[in-house]
């Protein structure tokens, strides 16, 4: 009866529990968990479903704005390389969307927590994503950095530079997204 029904979301917080980011930005697994269980609409409160729904809702933001730092991350290794100073000029500004999207979903996690007063997993992934957003809002920065500093190359840097380029972009673009998929 209802004494079950607890103990199965009792039992489903405690699965969610975790330790937040660690310095690569990946996700602690078991945070992830509490973001992306499943409803069971027999289960839950109706206030349960809503915390389950605020949290979807933060973590499909977050999902959106690791998407456009990738390909505002891209567009700047790609301006680089092909000399393509719109593009450069599109990651600059591009950084207010990106800047944008983070306080939104700063605003998403303070509300959750004024609405909601978590704890344990919930108030853990809710910390775990602010901390996030902190990261990658400084990754788009470093974007908009490269971009500025594209539209200024009075030419074609050396080969080798290029070279170098392109190699340490392609692995820091590649651990991006290997932390932001974990």
């Amino acid at each position: 009866g209802l004494d079950s029904q607890r103990c199965r979301a009792v039992h489903h917080f405690r699965e969610g529990i975790c330790a937040g980011l660690n310095r690569d930005l990946h996700v602690d697994p078991r945070v992830a968990s509490v973001a992306r269980s499943p409803v069971k609409e027999s289960t839950y409160t109706h206030y349960e479903e809503r915390m389950q729904s605020d949290l979807d809702e933060i973590r499909d933001k977050v999902d959106r704005l690791a998407t456009l730092i990738e390909s505002q991350v891209g567009d700047a290794v790609h301006s680089f390389l092909e000399e393509d100073r719109t593009l450069a000029n599109d990651v600059v500004l591009g950084d207010r969307r990106v800047n944008r999207k983070i306080r939104d979903i700063d605003h998403l996690c303070h509300a959750f927590i004024v609405r909601h007063a978590p704890s344990a997993g919930h108030l853990r992934y809710v910390s775990a994503v602010l901390r996030l957003d902190v990261a990658l809002e400084r990754i788009g920065d470093y974007a908009s950095t490269i971009g500025r500093e594209i539209v200024q190359l009075s030419g074609r840097p050396p080969e080798r530079i290029v070279r170098d380029v392109e190699l340490i972009s392609h692995q820091a673009r590649r651990t991006l997204h290997q932390s932001l998929v974990a």
